[in-house]
Protein backbone atom coordinates (compact mmCIF):
# COMPACT_ATOMS: atom_id res chain seq x y z
CA UNK A 1 0.00 0.00 0.00
CA UNK A 2 2.97 2.37 0.67
CA UNK A 3 4.33 1.51 -2.54
CA UNK A 4 0.97 2.70 -4.37
CA UNK A 5 1.12 6.02 -2.45
CA UNK A 6 4.31 6.49 -2.87
CA UNK A 7 3.90 6.03 -6.58
CA UNK A 8 0.92 8.10 -7.11
CA UNK A 9 2.28 10.85 -5.47
CA UNK A 10 5.17 10.85 -7.73
CA UNK A 11 3.26 10.75 -10.59
CA UNK A 12 1.39 13.55 -9.00
CA UNK A 13 4.57 15.20 -8.52
CA UNK A 14 5.61 15.21 -11.84
CA UNK A 15 2.49 16.12 -13.42
CA UNK A 16 2.42 18.98 -10.69
CA UNK A 17 6.49 19.90 -12.67
CA UNK A 18 5.25 19.57 -15.68
CA UNK A 19 1.66 22.04 -15.11
CA UNK A 20 3.91 24.74 -13.48
CA UNK A 21 6.68 24.66 -16.36
CA UNK A 22 3.95 25.05 -18.86
CA UNK A 23 2.59 27.96 -17.40
CA UNK A 24 5.46 29.52 -17.02
CA UNK A 25 6.35 29.10 -20.60
CA UNK A 26 3.01 29.96 -21.63
CA UNK A 27 2.79 33.20 -23.60
CA UNK A 28 -0.21 35.65 -25.24
CA UNK A 29 -0.44 36.81 -28.44
CA UNK A 30 1.56 39.77 -28.78
CA UNK A 31 0.33 43.27 -29.02
CA UNK A 32 -0.70 44.57 -31.85
CA UNK A 33 2.59 46.42 -33.69
CA UNK A 34 5.12 44.79 -31.36
CA UNK A 35 6.45 42.39 -34.39
CA UNK A 36 6.66 44.97 -36.64
CA UNK A 37 9.92 44.99 -38.58
CA UNK A 38 11.04 44.94 -42.00
CA UNK A 39 10.92 41.30 -44.06
CA UNK A 40 12.96 39.81 -46.34
CA UNK A 41 15.49 42.40 -48.07
CA UNK A 42 12.97 45.46 -47.81
CA UNK A 43 14.10 48.37 -46.42
CA UNK A 44 12.89 51.33 -45.11
CA UNK A 45 13.94 53.46 -48.00
CA UNK A 46 12.26 50.69 -50.36
CA UNK A 47 9.12 51.38 -48.29
CA UNK A 48 8.91 55.45 -48.10
CA UNK A 49 8.61 57.50 -51.05
CA UNK A 50 11.06 59.38 -52.22
CA UNK A 51 9.37 62.69 -52.42
CA UNK A 52 8.99 65.36 -49.90
CA UNK A 53 5.37 67.21 -49.69
CA UNK A 54 5.37 71.08 -49.14
CA UNK A 55 2.14 72.57 -48.52
CA UNK A 56 2.29 76.50 -48.56
CA UNK A 57 0.52 80.11 -49.48
CA UNK A 58 2.40 82.72 -51.84
CA UNK A 59 1.43 85.92 -51.12
CA UNK A 60 2.47 89.62 -52.32
CA UNK A 61 4.50 92.51 -49.70
CA UNK A 62 1.44 93.46 -48.83
CA UNK A 63 -0.09 90.04 -47.78
CA UNK A 64 -2.33 89.64 -50.48
CA UNK A 65 -2.50 85.72 -51.72
CA UNK A 66 -1.91 85.04 -55.47
CA UNK A 67 -4.87 83.00 -57.25
CA UNK A 68 -4.62 80.88 -60.49
CA UNK A 69 -1.67 80.21 -62.12
CA UNK A 70 1.18 82.15 -60.85
CA UNK A 71 3.26 82.75 -63.82
CA UNK A 72 6.65 83.10 -62.35
CA UNK A 73 9.61 80.19 -61.72
CA UNK A 74 9.26 79.34 -58.32
CA UNK A 75 12.20 77.27 -56.55
CA UNK A 76 12.14 74.80 -53.89
CA UNK A 77 15.07 73.77 -52.46
CA UNK A 78 16.13 70.89 -49.71
CA UNK A 79 19.14 72.05 -47.54
CA UNK A 80 20.98 70.60 -44.43
CA UNK A 81 21.63 74.00 -42.92
CA UNK A 82 20.14 77.34 -42.38
CA UNK A 83 23.22 79.24 -43.86
CA UNK A 84 25.09 76.64 -46.88
CA UNK A 85 24.53 77.21 -50.30
CA UNK A 86 24.59 74.03 -51.77
CA UNK A 87 21.47 72.60 -51.78
CA UNK A 88 20.21 68.65 -51.31
CA UNK A 89 17.20 68.43 -53.05
CA UNK A 90 15.38 70.87 -55.58
CA UNK A 91 12.45 71.38 -58.13
CA UNK A 92 10.73 73.97 -59.66
CA UNK A 93 7.45 75.05 -61.17
CA UNK A 94 6.83 77.62 -64.40
CA UNK A 95 2.97 77.54 -63.56
CA UNK A 96 2.88 76.57 -59.79
CA UNK A 97 -1.61 76.53 -59.53
CA UNK A 98 -2.55 78.67 -56.47
CA UNK A 99 -6.04 79.02 -54.46
CA UNK A 100 -6.42 81.81 -52.80
CA UNK A 101 -2.56 81.71 -52.14
CA UNK A 102 -2.24 77.88 -51.24
CA UNK A 103 -0.09 75.58 -53.17
CA UNK A 104 0.93 71.83 -52.86
CA UNK A 105 4.02 70.19 -54.34
CA UNK A 106 6.22 67.55 -53.76
CA UNK A 107 10.32 67.55 -53.99
CA UNK A 108 11.64 64.41 -54.86
CA UNK A 109 14.72 64.18 -52.95
CA UNK A 110 16.69 60.78 -52.41
CA UNK A 111 16.74 58.60 -49.42
CA UNK A 112 20.38 59.16 -48.35
CA UNK A 113 19.33 62.61 -47.43
CA UNK A 114 16.13 61.55 -45.03
CA UNK A 115 18.32 59.90 -42.05
CA UNK A 116 17.10 61.93 -39.34
CA UNK A 117 19.12 64.96 -40.04
CA UNK A 118 17.16 68.52 -39.64
CA UNK A 119 16.56 69.95 -42.92
CA UNK A 120 15.25 73.30 -44.17
CA UNK A 121 13.07 74.40 -46.95
CA UNK A 122 14.27 77.44 -49.30
CA UNK A 123 11.99 78.97 -51.65
CA UNK A 124 12.92 81.43 -54.12
CA UNK A 125 10.49 83.71 -56.94
CA UNK A 126 11.93 84.28 -59.78
CA UNK A 127 15.00 86.15 -59.95
CA UNK A 128 13.99 87.63 -55.76
CA UNK A 129 15.90 87.00 -53.46
CA UNK A 130 15.63 83.13 -51.89
CA UNK A 131 12.96 83.20 -48.68
CA UNK A 132 14.05 82.88 -44.94
CA UNK A 133 14.90 79.29 -45.32
CA UNK A 134 12.30 77.02 -42.63
CA UNK A 135 12.72 74.35 -40.81
CA UNK A 136 11.46 71.06 -41.79
CA UNK A 137 10.22 68.99 -38.68
CA UNK A 138 9.01 65.65 -38.91
CA UNK A 139 5.94 64.18 -37.24
CA UNK A 140 6.11 62.39 -33.78
CA UNK A 141 6.47 58.91 -35.66
CA UNK A 142 9.31 59.33 -37.95
CA UNK A 143 11.46 59.31 -35.15
CA UNK A 144 11.32 56.11 -34.49
CA UNK A 145 12.44 55.60 -38.29
CA UNK A 146 15.67 57.19 -37.60
CA UNK A 147 18.66 54.49 -37.94
CA UNK A 148 19.71 52.95 -34.78
CA UNK A 149 16.11 54.68 -33.19
CA UNK A 150 14.60 51.82 -30.76
CA UNK A 151 10.62 52.43 -30.01
CA UNK A 152 11.25 50.72 -27.18
CA UNK A 153 13.10 52.84 -25.35
CA UNK A 154 15.99 50.73 -24.33
CA UNK A 155 19.28 51.76 -25.81
CA UNK A 156 20.10 52.84 -29.19
CA UNK A 157 23.59 52.68 -30.95
CA UNK A 158 24.67 55.85 -30.21
CA UNK A 159 24.63 56.14 -26.33
CA UNK A 160 21.62 55.84 -23.55
CA UNK A 161 18.30 56.97 -24.29
CA UNK A 162 16.83 59.72 -22.16
CA UNK A 163 13.70 61.35 -21.80
CA UNK A 164 12.43 64.63 -21.30
CA UNK A 165 9.35 66.53 -21.64
CA UNK A 166 10.22 67.95 -24.39
CA UNK A 167 12.44 65.63 -26.55
CA UNK A 168 13.90 62.10 -27.06
CA UNK A 169 17.67 62.44 -26.46
CA UNK A 170 19.87 59.68 -27.39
Amino acid sequence: MKSRWTLLGSILAVLLLALAAGLTQAQGPEPPGEDIGVEGGVSIAAAVDELIPVQGRLTDANGNPFDGTFPYTVWFRIYDSITTTVWLCSTSSNNLELNNGLFNITIPCDHDYLDGRQLYLGVKVSSDQEMDRQAIYPVPYAYSLVPGADRYRRKCWWGERLRSRKSLVC
